[in-house]
């Protein structure tokens, strides 16, 4: 009956446990360090990173066989699966040391809830099943103490050799193992026939990195490839991470010792340490033998974990069993004391103690570890193989980004059927070999950043993707996020008929097809909403700083307002505007008041993909390039859109044959303009930036310099009021040369040897496509910053979002307007007083605007003599420095609602 009660309650102890795993796990594809790939190894029976992890790969192959969910949610529940197993593995050990039921299930619980634990349990990572093995070894050794029937020692001899082929770390609890052994039953384990079936098993345990062997020969996947013994040797001790470790010496024992315990205590609680502290003291009195196995493992994974600056929270899983069954040894021993003076309630009161450290845990833990919201990435990247165009290729990023790219290409059947490339080597031969091949290039931020420096032009925008419908997206954020919603009489019949319009999910009702303007605020969970509806005039929903959204207890994380009309619909923070368009508008708040995301619905009642550090940039046709030599080049026409890519070769020592003393700056250009300044600066050079040597000259300075760097033809720069001379650092690269405006004529020459050459970077088509007729230039730390020219303050931001100032008279910026584009723009401006602000078009004045305090929108009419296709030249002129905060450029001239 004893051992049926035990099996019962540390069966409950791990069904709870994994009822809270199962609803925090993350549900699919997480960027979280090594979990991409170990969510697809076990299906390819590949190799992850030494060790190889040959047992966890056929695990989670046999697992993610399992018909439910997506794989990746299958291999995170494996996490789950094993992190219950091993609270139910140390609710049974601690049973069989002598705890009472109740002090061990607490004890299991308040392993359960532990924040690295349970973090555990939450991701496809190896460490789960790390822990789950040393519990079977512990209760099974804790069997053969109680029973001393040899199949339970060999049982935890088994678990610990299964998990030499698991986390080779387990090597460390060996010695703890050793001395329990022999403390126990010398004779038996030192007997020659014990230490042969050891050994044996040791063997076994080891000979499952045959797998890597195997699969390496095969071909397969893998980071860990062996071909050859001395190959596999090396796999098996982790070569690879040898400098990871630390000298044993006492400045590294003083300096990490302390922060490794420091993780663990704050793992399991200072009660729970001091706890265990005396738990040691009771084994040390009462069984020396489990004493041993206990401060022996805790006291080999510390160590290892001292001298190895590797993972320590996973590491230390079977540091946190240890701690928490020497935690349940003290309680015991506490009662025992109690009970000898007559307080029989003593087992209950530890038991109910114990638990309000679990029950703290909980509370402490469970945002932070509740990943069941987590499900941007897997969004991400399946619309990313389902919506790029066939026979694409994806540049090779970094080692996470690549490994969530490898987990579609070897789960999701669309990668093969659309003929997509994973991992293109991100250099020059490589993007030229498969862009000569025909296929479309699509590249992530940095592998885009660095090619843009080799001459390929990589949009900055990024490559438009669909989330999917406003349900599922909405389905995705976590409970307590707020919503804020806003759809304009005209769109609303179209939108309900989409199911684009949210209503039950953040507390609105769901309206009735009218014509009408619809504004709602509302919390996701929430019974009940703000909003507002009017068939007549604009629609507005309103919720301030710090007051409760509807009858929720979730407050708004700032002023926000929705507000809609017949036309248009836009969400506020503060004054200031942070989406507008035609189509519904929808911004969203973590429960934490973080903005997630400010954006309009497709035309269809879609969600686009919000912006993220995965975005996918698309490489466009080369363009011509013009050569710069000795001779001289003219490069107006390339710097037409205030950008130019200069590349030059490694410059030679020769002396220029056109000048009289050698030159020291083989890269000389002249930029000009008729009325306004320029400011030439480099883009993304780093330190070179401070080597780019710029001079605004004129009158005889500037016909001695044009004369000393071998320019001949002085005509090109009669009739500009400005005109600057521009030396790139003397040494070889490629060189993102941002002139601060429109410059009328632009020379360059390049005495260095060899051929440089001069091509247009085109920022026409690299705006934020807000809807299918409205595109926005943002103020932002992006590349958005490229369209600021003269006269603007670095980008800077407060809570309502980034912006510029500006900081002198007038302030430029380079507005792209394509075909049919710019007849209206609207500029979002704050001033801190109503002022007049004089707007110029290429030169052409345009009626003031009159601008108030605050953030306002102030829409202005560009007539079709001011503009042109191509990049145009916008002047805001305050009479006070005033903040831009973004520039909406419509396609057509907004509609107005029919008198009536």
């Amino acid at each position: 009956m004893p051992n049926r009660r035990s099996i019962v309650v540390s069966a409950v102890c791990g069904a709870l446990a994994l009822a809270l795993y199962a609803s925090t796990v993350a549900p699919g594809l997480v960027a979280i360090e090594d979990t991409p790939k170990f969510q697809f190894v076990g299906r390819i029976l590949g190799t992850a990173h030494p060790p190889g992890y040959p047992f966890y790969v056929v695990v989670s192959h046999v697992f993610g066989l399992i018909p439910l969910g997506n794989l990746a949610w299958r291999i995170n529940m494996l996490s789950a699966v094993c992190a219950a197993t091993t609270v139910a593995l140390v609710g049974r050990a601690a049973m069989d040391l002598g705890i009472s039921p109740l002090v061990a299930s607490a004890v299991s619980l308040g392993l359960a809830t532990g924040a690295g634990f349970w973090f555990s349990a939450t991701i496809a990572e190896v460490y789960a099943l790390h822990g789950t093995l040393f519990a079977a070894m512990v209760a099974a050794l804790g069997r053969w103490q109680r029973t001393q029937r040899p199949a339970w020692f060999f049982a935890g001899i088994a678990a610990f050799s299964i998990g030499l082929g698991h986390h080779t770390s387990i090597v460390t609890v060996g010695p703890g193992v050793a001395v329990f052994a022999i403390a126990i039953a010398p004779g038996f384990s030192l007997r020659p026939r014990t230490i042969a079936s050891i050994l044996g098993l040791f063997a076994l345990g080891f000979s499952q990195y045959l797998f890597v062997l195997v699969r390496t020969r095969q071909g397969a996947w893998g980071e860990s490839p062996a071909s050859t013994l001395p190959e596999l040797i090396d796999v098996i001790r982790g070569a690879r991470w040898t400098g990871y470790l630390a000298a044993p010496t006492l400045a590294t024992l003083t300096e990490r010792f302390p922060v490794v315990v420091a993780r663990l205590i704050e793992e399991v609680s200072w009660p729970a340490a001091a706890l265990a502290i005396a738990g040691v003291g009771v084994l040390a009195w009462k069984n020396r033998p489990a004493l041993g196995l206990l401060l022996g493992s805790l006291a080999g994974v510390l160590a290892f974990c001292t001298f190895f600056s590797g993972q320590t929270e996973g590491f230390l899983q079977p540091a946190f069993v240890s701690t928490w069954l020497l935690a349940a040894c003290g309680v015991h021993g506490i009662i025992s004391l109690l009970q000898e003076r007559r307080m029989r309630l003593a087992s209950l009161v530890a038991s109910v103690a114990l638990t309000f450290i679990a029950v703290w845990h909980l509370r402490t833990n469970l945002d932070a570890r509740d990943l069941s919201h987590r499900r941007f990435e897997m969004r991400y990247f399946d619309a990313l193989v389902t919506q790029l165009p066939g026979r694409s290729g994806i540049l090779a990023e970094d080692f996470l980004v690549d490994r969530m790219v490898l987990y579609e290409k070897f789960s999701n059947p669309a990668f093969q059927d659309r003929d997509l490339v994973a991992q293109v080597e991100a250099t020059p031969a490589r993007v030229e070999e498969y862009a000569g091949g025909g296929r479309q290039l699509f590249a992530f931020a940095s592998s885009a950043s660095r090619l843009r420096q080799s001459g390929f032009p990589f949009d900055y925008a990024k490559w438009p993707l669909e989330y999917g419908s406003l349900q599922q997206f909405l389905d995705d954020q976590p409970r307590g996020s707020v919503i804020a919603y806003a759809v304009p009489a005209m769109r609303l019949g179209t939108a309900l008929a989409q199911d684009a319009v949210p209503a039950a999910i953040i507390g609105a009702r769901r309206p009735v097809p009218s014509f009408a303007n619809r504004a709602v605020i509302g919390v996701i969970g929430g019974a009940s909403a703000v909003e507002s509806e009017d068939a007549r005039s604009r629609a507005s929903a309103f919720v301030g700083r710090g007051t409760p959204v509807g009858n929720t207890t979730i407050s708004a994380p700032a002023d926000v307002l929705a507000e809609a009309s017949y036309d248009e619909a836009a969400i506020r923070i503060g004054s200031r505007v942070v989406i507008r368009s035609s189509q519904p508008v929808l911004a969203v708040w973590s429960p934490r008041g973080d903005l997630v995301a400010a954006l309009a619905l497709t035309d269809e009642g879609r969600v686009p993909m919000p912006s993220s550090p995965v975005d996918l940039h698309r490489l466009r046709a080369l363009p011509d390039s013009t050569p710069v030599d000795a001779a001289g080049a003219n490069l107006t026409a390339a710097a037409v859109g205030g950008h130019v890519r200069l590349r030059t070769p490694p410059p030679s020592l020769a002396v220029d044959a056109h000048v009289q003393h050698p030159s020291r700056t083989p890269m000389v250009l002249y930029a000009a303009r008729r009325s306004r300044t320029l400011a030439p600066q480099l883009i993304d050079a780093g330190a070179a930036s401070d080597a780019l040597d710029v001079r605004e000259l004129a009158g005889d300075a500037l016909a001695g310099a044009l004369r000393e760097d071998g320019f001949a033809d002085v005509s090109q720069w009669t009739g500009m009021a400005h005109v600057y001379r521009i030396a790139l650092p003397a040494e070889e690269g490629s060189w993102h040369l941002a002139f601060g405006g429109l410059p009328d004529s632009v020379a360059a020459r390049w005495t260095g040897g060899g051929l440089a050459n001069a091509a247009p970077i085109d920022l026409t088509e690299q705006l934020e496509q807000v809807d299918g007729a409205t595109k926005r230039l943002h103020v932002a730390r992006d590349h958005h910053r490229l369209f600021l020219g003269v006269g603007w303050s670095p980008v800077t931001s407060d809570e309502t979002g980034p912006f510029a100032v500006t900081i002198q008279g007038d302030a430029e910026v380079l507005l792209p307007c394509g075909e049919g584009d710019c007849r209206t723009i609207a500029v979002q401006l704050w001033s801190d007083a109503g002022q007049r602000v004089d707007i110029t078009v290429n030169g052409a004045h345009l009626d003031p605007l009159t601008v108030g305090a605050g953030w306002s929108v102030y829409r202005v009419a560009i007539p079709a003599s001011a503009r042109h296709v191509g990049m145009n030249s916008l002047v805001i002129g305050p009479q006070r420095p005033v903040r831009l905060a973004d520039i909406s450029v419509d396609h057509a001239v907004r509609s107005t609602r029919p008198s009536e």
